[in-house]
């Protein structure tokens, strides 16, 4: 397999602008041995930054009964009160308050780590930890409904790097009701967020070290064909470097084996080969100058 710890590399150019200082050196000096493991301690880490930088609050409405008129008075309760002599006013009012659902789905996560994780007293006394400092945070199930909505919360850009980490955690390693547990192995030709991780790695790793006057591009176009009714699929590469005399496409494909058997012989997959080559050949007529295609699998070392 893979080794784990090559995630965190991954990571490190994927999401360079969310996880500038994630590096190698951010792993604990005990083994992390799954990439459940990897994803939880890089969450964890994310989860003390945020602490340190104090959590977020906003305005939730709390309803309440009061002996002095504050925020907006409920006037239906305010009336069916007066039958009771409680000399109280039922109001509603906007308070700060730290129970929102970003800080719900980080608590919740960190909730699940301690559970998922018991055998690795690290984590799940790390986290532990945090989940305590998270006062007045309601606890409610981790779901991934919950993450897509906490995801969704623009107002709150600095927890989507932790946010992202645990999505990618949760639908690793919590078991679920169709399975007694998520798969830790990869690669996995069924993992779609791990692919897109490994694309955005490879764009990122491009787009540092790219040359001068290379520019980075994802799209080419068709060359000397019309398509009136609009159902022939654009040409979306995961790379295309653009360089003053050759171009390079690069096309990442993140499987659990880069050779199948056909006919007793083990080959590259022939859907793999033919998209390269349109892509490749577009691209030349395209520019008008050479150009280069790489198949570039997430290889087992198995293989």
């Amino acid at each position: 397999m893979i080794p784990v710890h090559n995630l965190v590399h991954m990571l490190a150019y994927a999401w360079r602008d969310e996880l500038p200082h994630v590096t190698r050196q951010a792993l604990p000096s005990t083994p992390l041995h799954t990439v459940g493991e990897v994803l939880a301690w890089l969450f964890l880490l994310e989860t003390k930054r945020l602490l340190r930088q104090g959590l977020d609050h906003d305005y939730v409405e709390v309803a309440d009964e009061l002996r002095l008129p504050r925020g907006r008075i409920d006037v239906d309760r305010t009336i069916g009160r007066l039958l009771k002599p409680t000399q109280r006013l039922a109001c509603v009012v906007d308070e700060r308050d730290a129970d929102v659902v970003v800080n719900q789905c980080v608590a919740a996560a960190l909730q699940a780590i301690v559970r998922e994780h018991g055998a690795n007293a690290l984590l799940h006394n790390r986290a532990h930890d945090l989940r305590a400092r998270f006062a007045g945070v309601r606890v409610v199930p981790l779901t991934n409904r919950l993450l897509a909505t906490a995801l969704g919360e623009h107002q709150h850009p600095r927890y989507r790097a932790a946010l992202r980490l645990a999505s990618l955690w949760f639908n690793r390693c919590v078991p679920t009701p169709r399975s007694a547990s998520r798969p830790i192995a990869w690669p996995d030709a069924n993992d779609v967020a791990m692919r897109a991780l490994f694309q955005a790695f490879v764009r990122g790793f491009c787009q540092v070290w790219r040359l001068p006057g290379v520019t980075l591009a994802h799209k080419t176009e068709w060359s000397e064909f019309v398509d009136p009714s609009g159902h022939v699929p654009g040409l979306w590469t995961d790379v295309t470097l653009h360089g003053p005399a050759r171009d390079l496409v690069i096309e990442c494909k993140f499987s659990e084996s880069c050779l199948s058997e056909h006919h007793g012989r083990s080959l590259y997959d022939s859907n793999h080969w033919r998209q390269l080559l349109v892509y490749v050949e577009q691209t030349r007529r395209n520019r008008q100058q050479p150009c280069t295609g790489v198949l570039l699998y997430a290889q087992n070392t198995a293989q």
